[in-house]
């Protein structure tokens, strides 16, 4: 070691030779260095998720969650997997073996999945889905002096659309206000009276209005146009004027005159 340090004291020119290609061989390594501001780290969890609209958690625990689990046993790369089961849904998480490739252990996961046949009649088709890492990159705030979540829910909707278009957002999640809206009809009990009508002549009628009906085709030698009658809405206002019943002297009993309709937000206690 003194030797060598002996030799830069005698001949200094070496010493800067091998800074200075110290500083270059840094320097190339650092421009080609992968850098992210938000780097993706390979994920090893696969989800799976079934909805069953009206079912119980034990419901989901017995007709869905448990034939899922039994399906996933013995499945080659999986190294332990939970489950949750909650009204209307359930979800198994799986974690996979670090040197297996998860998308294949994806693909022996669907298939195990797909070939699970007595599932619920009311069960929708699962979903299973590699679970990808996210970072929240900008966060923002709405609120209102009215303390009106509709108004925030149409404000953040409208900031949403506006980043969306801009070209440079690629994701946005919106929470803070119920998810799922809901239409709601209360109806009167003694104007139900008054017009003679039940229940079920209400129902009757918006099921029969509130509706979408294809009229048939149109053709020619040149083009043909689909007929397309577009009645189904969820405006409250809409849904108000839809007649329940007219007598022989045209008087119209609307369904504003018997009931309040509101579009709101799902009212879970």
């Amino acid at each position: 070691m003194k030797k060598l340090l002996s030799l830069f004291v005698k001949y200094p020119f070496y010493g800067k030779i091998i800074i200075v290609s110290l500083l270059l061989l840094g320097g190339i390594s650092m421009s080609m260095m992968k850098k992210a501001s938000f780097p993706l780290v390979k994920s090893h969890t696969i989800t799976v998720s079934v909805a069953y609209q009206g079912a119980t958690p034990k419901e989901m625990d017995e007709g869905v969650t448990s034939l899922i689990e039994d399906a996933l046993r013995g499945t080659v790369g999986v190294k332990e997997f939970s489950s949750v089961s909650s009204e209307n849904s359930a979800t198994v998480t799986i974690k996979v073996r670090n040197e297996y490739n998860v998308d294949e252990v994806l693909s022996d996961v669907k298939n195990s999945v797909d070939g699970i046949s007595n599932f619920p009649a009311g069960a929708e088709k699962p979903i299973v889905a590699k679970q990808k890492s996210k970072t929240i990159a900008l966060f923002m705030k709405l609120s209102s002096k009215e303390d009106d979540l509709m108004k925030i829910k149409e404000r953040a909707q409208k900031v949403e659309d506006d980043l969306r278009a801009s070209g440079i957002v690629s994701q946005i999640t919106i929470f803070g206000y119920p998810s799922r809206m809901e239409l709601s009809i209360e109806v009167n009990e003694e104007m139900l009276r008054r017009y003679n009508l039940s229940l079920q002549d209400i129902k009757v009628a918006i099921a029969n209005n509130n509706l979408d009906i294809f009229g048939g085709v149109i053709k020619n030698h040149r083009e043909q146009i689909k007929i397309n009658s577009r009645e189904r809405s969820v405006r409250s206002d809409d849904i108000e004027n839809i007649v329940i019943r007219a007598n022989e002297y045209g008087d119209l009993v609307r369904v504003k005159d018997v009931a309040s309709v509101y579009y709101q937000f799902e009212d879970v206690p």
